[in-house]
């Protein structure tokens, strides 16, 4: 029992002391679980692009392909003796043209963009990894794991 009115009062302030800290840590996790979601979502819309941006290249490489069998069909079928008409060159009616995919970026720019599209949602992937295993439990003994890094935002 608290019989010195000075030990009650610095009971109290103490008590005071911790609620507030206790209401700095929850304001903390909100913001954190705010950035937490914002950082999920864009990591998602990332992942979306990223898989349709290698879907695209895919059905482009497909057709690269289907193109340049047509081609190396009409070149072994001009190759014959009895066939001097020469159509060596000429591309196959309706084979998609090779030179140029998706008329916008060369092949090796694809590959590029495609390798730096990989790395940016690596990045993100592990930003995202990073932030969930680092979140702070609940505790007032352990300030230090309060404070917010920046560069996971």
């Amino acid at each position: 029992m608290i019989t010195d009115p000075m030990e009650l009062s610095l009971r109290q302030r103490a008590d005071r002391y911790e609620r507030a800290v206790d209401d700095r840590i929850e304001e903390r996790f909100k913001a954190m679980d705010k950035y937490r979601t914002g950082i999920i979502d864009r990591t998602d819309v990332m992942l979306q692009i990223f898989e349709q941006r290698l879907d695209q290249q895919r059905r482009e490489i497909h057709d690269i392909r289907e193109a340049l069998a047509a081609r190396n069909d009409t070149v072994k079928n001009s190759a014959r003796p009895d066939d001097s008409s020469g159509s060596e060159t000429q591309p196959v009616p309706g084979a998609p043209d090779v030179t140029t995919p998706n008329g916008k970026q060369s092949p090796a720019d694809q590959i590029l963009s495609f390798h730096i599209m990989h790395y940016l949602c690596l990045l993100a992937w592990r930003r995202v990894v990073t932030a969930v295993e680092t979140a702070p439990s609940i505790s007032t003994s352990e300030p230090q794991l309060l404070q917010v890094d920046e560069a996971l935002l």
